[in-house]
């Protein structure tokens, strides 16, 4: 990319227009008679302007603190990039500047350095040495003490206003960034297929300001990653190049050529994989032809993750802009991409085709019957063991006896069967609150609420009502709430929950990063707790160290939006006290309980035992669990070393394990010995990362 199209406005007037310049009136720095004492003093200040940005950049690149992007310029490139912020500075500095002019310029010139990735930080440093610059040149010169004073101030204000108008540009993109995560986010939500929802997502992307669009990438059996869907213009251009075999389609086999680039990498590692400069990366070669001529400049391949962590899919967006994902924000819109669309794929990916309709008619004729009985699992305390409260969950009895699941039933029932569902499920939870009361065992219950009810005054009724009936204390009932699928009115939907907050009802955001479910749901409504899906716990044992990651942060999420986390699917002794050492609140799963019948759970209740000490792990799981977490609060102390090789000098929790199961002396204890001891020089020593890896191999072989 030409330095001139990272200054020049030709390329950028997608925002279509300068920012406004706020409530400050700057017009005091321009005009008569301001004018004059830029004039007189212009000559001066414009000679030195040339050297004064030259040295800037030298001190910047001496200070290895120059922006990635301009890192990739020729010699040629970086002097006319040089050339343009030199002309920028004797506009700025010019008697004949208008407000209106700078406010044009500044609007374009903050834009192209918002989307390549110049940090403001580094902009008010060059106005201030430029500022400080001016300042000892006009007070070298002789003039009157008052007309110096005066003209630097208008300096100060001019650049200072010009800080604020390039400052709106960048908030401009964050605010574009924001409405098209919202589109999508609806878009996820809304979708009734995958073709739907590519279709349009790559309109929406093809509509973000930076983004020439992106296409969506899945394998055929010789593992070429075909093209599923492409942004219109200039993606879909070279997408047309790729399918007529004109360059090669990406591959996810590292022992083909094209198998190299981002797109196979994002495959194979199941991670996002960055290019920040087209041209200077050398493993897409193979495009760099059709790219150079089409304007790719930068690059985010994105793969679709499974519930086990692999890939499905590849989506890759484009850039026009070298350095555009290399913004933090970037980053973040990406990862947020890959987590919203890979779970809708994997919503359409496993959506249940209806029962036949003669199984259909046997369920609702049970419900018509009043054939539910509710069933309930027990939800305990992970820091000790405490019952909490119960979940209940319906089944329908079968003509024959038989137990019939909500994963047969449910998709059969229309909008009314499921209202009937939710009377008589919850009519039922009250009565057995009431009765376990009476036995003395005072505890809590939580029952699904249909997402469709949320906009339904039916249900909303019928909840009300049968909560007045039975006078149960309201905080009694939690609901746990799916995502807001095909709700249009989101007043609706914040009027119903308002009200049942003011009631004192808890309310439970159901399966964290699965299905519709946003983590940006977790700030737009102030739930009481959220409950991790169960793939997250299944990804556990499957790739442990990944898993038990997702676990982490959603729970330390969670955490800081004081927010207390449930984790479901707990099936045995490795994943409880995993989840426990990682600090989820709550844990249920059939390592816990089964669901039982209500006359099951007092009995249940007195022989429960729980026996997990966070500090001292007896699994494998929970010994891996440990050394993650400790890894994690070892990275937070990197700036500041002597706490750091303190607490990497103090005995880990593992060191707990490996004397529970009395590994004294073995390859693990010698491991982690060596690994502690590395630990003191900073987790970018080499000799702690690959002991780092051998740990995490052998604590994930061991479960």
């Amino acid at each position: 990319m030409r330095s001139s199209d990272i200054v020049s406005s030709a390329t950028d007037s997608a925002l279509g227009g300068p920012p406004a310049a706020g409530a400050i009136q700057w017009s005091d720095a321009y005009g008569t008679p301001v004018n004059a004492l830029f004039a007189e003093a212009a000559p001066l200040l414009q000679s030195r302007t040339d050297a004064f940005v030259q040295a800037f950049y030298g001190q910047l690149s001496a200070a290895d603190r120059v922006n990635p992007t301009l890192a990739y310029l020729s010699s040629a490139e970086f002097e006319e990039l040089r050339d343009k912020q030199a002309n920028y500075f004797r506009m700025l500095m010019s008697p004949d500047l208008t407000p209106e002019a700078h406010a044009q310029a500044a609007g374009r010139v903050g834009r192209i350095h918002a989307l390549v990735g110049v940090d403001l930080l580094w902009i008010m440093e060059a106005y201030t040495l430029y500022q400080n610059t001016a300042g000892a040149l006009l007070r070298a010169r002789p003039s009157a003490p008052g007309q110096c004073n005066a003209l630097m101030w208008a300096i100060s204000r001019r650049l200072t206003h010009d800080q604020q108008l390039q400052a709106a540009s960048y908030h401009e993109l964050e605010r574009d960034n924001a409405r098209a995560l919202a589109e999508i986010e609806r878009l996820v939500v809304t979708s009734d297929s995958m073709e739907d929802l590519t279709g349009e997502l790559m309109q929406i992307l093809r509509r973000v300001v930076g983004l020439l669009g992106g296409m969506l990438l899945r394998p055929d059996l010789q593992g070429r990653l075909g093209i599923d869907a492409a942004s219109p213009g200039i993606v879909r251009t070279y997408a047309d190049a790729l399918t007529e075999g004109l360059f090669p389609l990406a591959s996810t086999s590292a022992e083909h050529f094209a198998g190299h680039g981002p797109a196979g990498r994002a495959w194979r590692h199941s991670e996002i994989q960055w290019v920040e400069y087209w041209d200077a990366d050398a493993s897409l070669q193979p495009w760099a032809g059709i790219a150079h001529k089409l304007g790719l400049r930068s690059a985010a391949a994105i793969p679709l993750l499974c519930e086990a962590g692999r890939s499905t899919a590849v989506l890759v967006l484009y850039s026009n802009y070298p350095g555009y994902f290399s913004v933090p924000l970037r980053r973040a819109f990406a990862a947020h991409l890959q987590q919203v669309v890979g779970l809708a794929a994997l919503r359409f990916r496993n959506r249940r085709a209806l029962p036949p309709y003669r199984e259909r008619q046997s369920y609702q004729r049970l419900l018509d019957r009043s054939r539910v009985e509710m069933h309930y699992q027990p939800i305990v305390s992970l820091a000790d063991g405490r019952l909490r409260k119960v979940e209940a969950l319906a089944r329908l009895r079968g003509d024959e006896g038989q137990l019939i699941a909500p994963g047969k039933f449910l998709p059969a029932f229309s909008h009314g069967d499921l209202l009937r569902l939710f009377e008589l499920g919850l009519a039922q939870v009250c009565a057995a609150l009431a009765r376990w009361e009476g036995e003395g065992l005072a505890i809590d219950a939580s029952i699904n609420f249909p997402p469709q009810g949320i906009t339904d005054p039916a249900f909303q009724a019928v909840f009300f009502k049968i909560l007045e009936e039975s006078r149960l204390a309201p905080h009694r009932l939690t609901l746990e709430l799916l995502e807001y699928e095909g709700i249009d009115d989101l007043t609706l939907r914040d009027r119903f929950l308002g009200a049942l907050r003011s009631r004192g009802i808890l309310l439970t955001q159901d399966d964290l990063g699965s299905g519709h479910s946003s983590l940006l749901r977790m700030d737009s409504f102030p739930f009481d707790e959220v409950k991790i899906d169960q793939g997250f716990v299944r990804a556990a044992l499957g790739r442990p160290s990944r898993g038990l990651q997702f676990i982490r942060h959603l729970t330390s999420l969670a955490h800081e939006l004081d927010t207390a986390v449930v984790i479901e699917g707990l099936e045995h002794p490795g994943l409880i006290e995993a989840a426990a050492i990682l600090g989820a609140d709550y844990g249920q799963g059939y390592g816990i309980a089964r669901p039982m019948p209500p006359g099951d759970l007092a009995a249940w209740h007195q022989t429960f035992s729980f026996q997990v000490d966070p500090l001292c792990p007896r699994t494998s799981l929970g010994a891996l669990a440990a050394y993650l977490l400790w890894d994690t609060q070892l990275s937070a102390l990197g700036p500041w070393p002597r706490l750091m090789k303190k607490f990497a000098a103090t005995p880990c929790a593992v060191t707990q394990f490996i004397a529970c199961r009395r590994l004294e002396g073995s390859e693990l204890d010698t491991l982690l010995t060596r690994n502690q001891r590395f630990a003191q020089a900073g987790r970018e020593d080499a000799r702690y990362r690959e002991t780092r890896q051998r740990l995490l191999r052998q604590l994930e072989q061991a479960v």
